[in-house]
């Protein structure tokens, strides 16, 4: 009788999406080269989508082996099912590898915590996992290179490192070997994909995993085994394309592989996105590989990773930006080209304060650039410095651990959902209070100027009356903060306690809008945006009055620029394309016209899309496309 196997890889379901088992489908496709693991082993589940704990635990029926891929968005669910299957098959070998696994020195009291865990697998996988089910044959498990053991007097037994695999190229895929042909035809959802055009990272970069040692050398993928897999993704109908590399553009053969996807995206409609993690400040190896995909609508937007403007934090985390000489040239580029882009920053880095954290988001409006930006929390991995004590030390570091702090999934029983994630909740230059002050600050800018609900008006202010974006957003802070029966102060509360509650373990991440979909969690600042639609002729009653009482503008001017501000952003109770008459050339004067004229004649033609559903309207705008500004409007000048 053959050894029973079953593989984990569980990933949360979005939008009646899920991903194939990537990791763990290339483990089993090189083991099952071998014919003493066919011989032997009788691979008889995979689970990969998240379900409830005691419904997967009934399909894995006396094992042998289990398998789990481990990482941040399914660490608790892992261990909850271990845990079970541990208790019902105590017999049974559990491994857990994947990125969330610790390293060989961070491991010595992990099995006193997951107590039902047998074997660590570090480092890649492939060639690991075989000789492992090769020592389980053996009864002699423990002397395959790359793992950790737990011993029965409750120690710990740590082998060599597993060198990498010198070659990827030769090793097999899930797709072209038939492994996920039965996958795919099992799964409810549609499909997600992953392709790995190339494994590893030359960065050292101390908030990421990548940055490990282990992880320098690239290691790339022919061409020829890329396009099979494509041909694979594009038969069954994979909407969303996710490639692996880091660097995507660093290599000539990568403008190939992009010529190919996009020649069968034209023929089929497949994949309908691909997103890339680019090449770091090559912007010019990477702009006319993002044009291909952006010309037929594959590409949401390059990422322009900056991290952080301060200078002692992105020497604290080893992190080396692009001058904003350079950047500024980048950024003409995929203007010239008509490539979107948008900004990465990361919130609660070492050496961050408030004020300078204010300071790198205005100076980046400054500069003109006014695509869309996104915050991220600072998410502590297990592999890299942050969770060092050193580290922590050295920088003041504490950490908080929290419900995942990803948004966009729906789930009807909170209780349900147990996910956590460490991040940094405080450090030397920003205690508790300050954090929290920054991540409000955070919420105005994406709402306010990312998502454009202030924006125009925020840059028609610094065009004509040169005042600098850090006054205008402290300004209108201070306002919400202090105005107690505003619009404005409403949702700032209701977001602060959405925020505190989660650090406070009393609540999921994001902000539920029943009224928009039941039990679905939107970002904060999304949520906000679809308050501000709905309502906006209140939100804009409240911003007339603060900018007539703050800047004492004249009255016809300020009902000119907020009539413009509401064109400009999508609406889903508008009908499109309309034209409108404007007093002023508030339009013109965002092109680049300095000089204010009023003559009432100024026409504009504003194309939209049109919506039936607040839900699809919100989730195209301020979910899928908010990278590309999918929120905004079309405007072009009929007369003057």
């Amino acid at each position: 009788m053959k050894n029973r196997l079953y593989l984990c890889e569980i990933g949360d379901i979005y939008d009646n999406q899920i991903r194939l088992p990537y990791s763990t489908g290339l483990v089993w496709s090189y083991c099952k080269t071998f014919k003493e693991i066919t011989d032997n082993y009788e691979l008889l589940d995979w689970l990969f989508w998240r379900e409830e704990v005691n419904q997967m635990l009934s399909r894995i029926k006396n094992p042998d082996i289990v398998g789990f891929s481990h990482f941040v968005w399914n660490e608790q669910i892992n261990n909850d099912l271990a845990k079970k299957v541990k208790n019902k098959y105590p017999n049974c070998l559990i491994v857990y590898g994947g990125q969330s696994t610790p390293k060989q020195d961070r491991c010595q009291d992990f099995f006193k915590t997951h107590p039902y865990v047998d074997v660590l697998i570090h480092g890649e996988g492939e060639v690991t996992f075989k000789e492992l089910l090769d020592g389980y044959l053996n009864n002699n498990i423990d002397s395959v290179s790359g793992c950790t053991f737990k011993q029965k007097n409750n120690t710990t037994k740590t082998t060599l490192p597993r060198p990498r695999i010198q070659d990827i190229s030769i090793m097999p895929s899930p797709y072209l070997d038939g492994t996920f042909d039965n996958l795919a035809k099992i799964s409810p959802y549609k499909l997600d994909a992953i392709i790995e055009t190339a494994r590893g990272c030359p960065y050292s970069c101390t908030f990421c995993e990548w940055g490990d040692s282990y992880y320098t050398l690239l290691k790339r993928q022919p061409i020829k085994k890329l396009k099979k897999e494509i041909d694979w993704a594009v038969k069954h109908k994979v909407e969303f394309l996710y490639n692996a590399d880091n660097n995507f553009g660093l290599f000539s053969e990568h403008k190939d592989i992009t010529e190919y996807i996009v020649n069968r995206k034209k023929k089929t409609g497949y994949p309908y996105v691909m997103r890339n993690d680019w090449a770091k400040g090559r912007a010019d190896k990477v702009m006319p590989i993002a044009k291909m995909l952006h010309d037929v609508g594959l590409q949401k937007g390059v990422t322009v990773a900056l991290q952080s403007m301060n200078k002692e934090t992105l020497k604290a985390i080893k992190r080396k930006n692009i001058d904003n000489g350079k950047l500024q040239e980048f950024v003409k580029l995929y203007n010239q080209e008509d490539v979107p882009y948008f900004l990465e920053f990361i919130l609660g880095l070492p050496g961050e304060t408030v004020d300078s954290f204010v300071d790198g988001a205005t100076e980046i409006m400054e500069l003109g650039l006014h695509t869309f930006v996104t915050y991220n929390p600072m998410i502590v991995l297990p592999n890299t410095p942050f969770n060092e004590k050193s580290y922590q030390e050295e920088y003041g570091i504490k950490l908080k651990e929290v419900s995942q702090p990803f948004a966009h999934f729906e789930i009807e029983n909170v209780e349900e959902y147990h996910e956590k994630s460490y991040i940094v909740r405080s450090h030397n230059t920003m205690n508790d209070e300050q954090y929290i002050e920054a991540w409000m600050y955070r919420w105005l800018f994406n709402f306010g100027h990312y998502f454009g609900y202030l924006q125009f008006i925020s840059r028609f202010m610094r065009s004509i009356y040169n005042i600098g974006y850090y006054d205008f957003y402290t300004d209108i802070m201070d306002y919400i903060k202090n105005n107690k029966g505003g619009f404005l102060k409403k949702e700032y509360d209701v977001t602060k306690n959405g925020i505190e509650e989660v650090f406070e373990n009393e609540s999921l991440w994001g902000r539920v809008l029943n009224d928009v979909k039941k039990n679905f969690h939107w970002e904060y600042e999304e949520a906000t945006a679809i308050h501000i639609s709905l309502n906006h002729k209140l939100f804009y009653e409240e911003i007339y009055r603060y900018l007539i009482d703050k800047y004492e503008l004249e009255n016809n001017l300020v009902k000119c620029l907020i009539d413009y501000q509401i064109i400009r952003i999508q609406h889903p109770n508008q009908e499109y394309p309309f034209t409108t008459k404007l007093d002023y050339n508030i339009h013109e004067i965002l092109l680049g016209n300095t000089k204010i004229v009023k003559n009432g004649n100024h026409v504009l033609r504003v194309n939209g899309e049109n919506y039936d559903d607040v839900y699809d309207w919100a989730k195209k705008c301020f979910w899928w496309g908010k990278r590309a500004q999918l929120f905004q409007t079309k405007v072009e000048i009929v007369y003057e």
